[in-house]
């Protein structure tokens, strides 16, 4: 059925060309190229072997699987209930330049495979010229001037005998294919990144604001311990304690203040902005972002059937094994076919009469003999590149295997040090309040308050440092899981 087809296609270009006449005098020419036409799809598709993707050896559950069924949503960050974050993520996937470029390199991506199919047709150019020669007068020659005129088609073809073009292709398609994976986790590097980023901005602002709430409490105790210093109650040594503390507290906000001002500017960059484009959804104060959830984690093959890393390198995989099949074609001949129609004349007015038609039609067949190693050895090569691509599927099986087992038993572990530290923070808040107040009552010494409150405030600093670190791991788990809804999704 195929051959008919080309058989009556070619036909039908032959009746346009013959201009009316009876028979067409290179009616066999085109006779051959179609039986070629017909035979070499056939060559072409038994010679390419199909490439199955690789079967990783994964575990059947994971180390660390979590106690919670209920699936986790893709869009993960939700769960936070804070309008600003979703705000920064939704402009950071518009945005960010990192994401642009993976973009962009999609396109590209696709133009060559295009470009790559696109080698598989017949290449037709329409052909127009004009020529003023001069041959001198010599022996029996009468020399003189001449005009020629040229008017027609150039086609040339080399049908893909032994799958170098479709393999080529493949290769392509298979590079594409991985930049799309790489634009996915580049989103979710992105999304991850900016959750993080966000989570420390609160956690900097939080921490400034408990020391700046310390100072004016050890600044009131300093000036009781002043007065009763006054009345020879405390002595010296009391006092430049408190003085001591106080200062050291006071410190603490320029330096809290600094690092939310450097996660600030790192939102900044994320959302592909200027600095301080963000700052109005930031300077007003919220709490640290905190989620104390189970992470549902489903079994490992699907999970690692979504990782885009894992993706991309199985597709380079199966880039490399094509690029092996290209290179492997060299061995075999190649054949190539080209034609010439048109119209020649040594005058303007008489290009377009019938007897001013000429034809062409030709093939070529190359096929090599005597190459001294240079095609094995790029074999060698080539098939050394698919090895490597193989190792480095692997590789990136097992590192993801790694991160997500290290994420699921970080979160899990941050949740408990959460939990501890947030009993140690409220214990440690009604102890302060106790010391100052048997402290007015002349029970306790000025050491005791100073000491209960320096307990205080590494107790509330460090719940502060372990709520952000258990969001921090939370958003490192669902990173790991590859959890981001599909498309553009995050923008809604």
């Amino acid at each position: 059925m195929q051959t008919n087809l080309e058989l009556k296609s070619l036909t039908s270009i032959k009746s346009l060309f013959c201009m009316s006449h009876a028979t067409c005098r290179f009616g066999n020419a085109f006779r051959f190229i179609a039986l070629i036409s017909a035979a070499f799809p056939l060559l072409g598709g038994c010679a390419l072997k199909d490439i199955a993707p690789p079967k990783p050896d994964l575990p059947p559950a994971w180390q660390q699987q979590a106690e919670n069924t209920e699936p986790t949503v893709d869009k993960w960050w939700g769960y936070f209930n804070d309008p600003a974050l979703d705000q920064l993520v939704a402009k950071a996937v518009r945005n960010n330049t990192d994401r642009r470029l993976a973009l962009a390199r999609i396109d590209e991506a696709r133009a060559l495979t295009e470009n790559a199919r696109a080698q598989s047709f017949p290449v037709i150019n329409g052909v127009a010229g004009i020529e003023r020669s001069h041959s001198p007068a010599n022996g029996n020659s009468r020399g003189g001037t001449n005009n020629q005129f040229n008017l027609g088609l150039d086609a040339s073809w080399e049908p893909d005998l032994f799958g170098r073009i479709r393999a080529n292709t493949q290769a392509a398609r298979a590079e594409a294919n991985a930049t799309v994976a790489d634009e996915r986790g580049v989103s979710l590097a992105l999304i991850g990144e900016m959750a993080r980023q966000y989570t420390l901005y609160r956690l900097y602002q939080e921490q400034a604001a408990l020391a700046a709430d310390n100072t004016k409490a050890q600044e009131g105790v300093l000036r009781i311990t002043e007065a009763r210093y006054q009345q020879g109650v405390e002595s010296n040594l009391e006092l430049m304690r408190s003085r001591a503390l106080l200062e050291t507290t006071r410190a603490q906000i320029p330096l809290y203040q600094n690092l939310a001002q450097t996660a600030a500017y790192q939102i900044d960059y994320l959302t592909g902005e200027n600095p301080g484009a963000n700052m109005p959804k930031l300077q007003n104060k919220t709490a640290i972002p905190v989620i104390d959830r189970d992470v549902f984690m489903d079994v490992p093959a699907k999970i690692i059937a979504r990782r885009p890393d894992i993706w991309a390198a199985e597709q380079r995989l199966l880039s490399a094994a094509s690029l092996t099949q290209v290179a492997t074609a060299d061995l075999y001949p190649s054949v190539s076919i080209s034609g010439l129609l048109g119209l020649t004349s040594l005058t303007p007015g008489n290009l377009l009469q019938a007897d001013s038609k000429n034809w062409s039609v030709g093939g070529s067949l190359i096929a090599p003999l005597f190459n001294f190693g240079r095609i094995r050895s790029a074999i060698d090569a080539s098939e050394s590149r698919q090895e490597q691509a193989l190792i480095a599927y692997e590789q990136t099986v097992l590192a993801a295997l790694r991160d997500i087992e290290t994420a699921a038993a970080s979160y899990k572990k941050s949740k408990e040090r959460f939990t501890s530290l947030r009993s140690a923070a409220e214990a440690s808040a009604k102890a302060v309040a106790i010391a100052r107040s048997q402290y007015g009552e002349g029970i306790l010494s000025q050491l005791d308050v100073l000491s209960a409150e320096q307990t205080s405030y590494s107790a509330q600093e460090s719940f502060a440092q372990a709520s952000a670190d258990m969001t921090q791991n939370f958003i490192a788990l669902c990173k790991a899981l590859a959890l981001m809804p599909a498309g553009d999704a995050a923008l809604n």
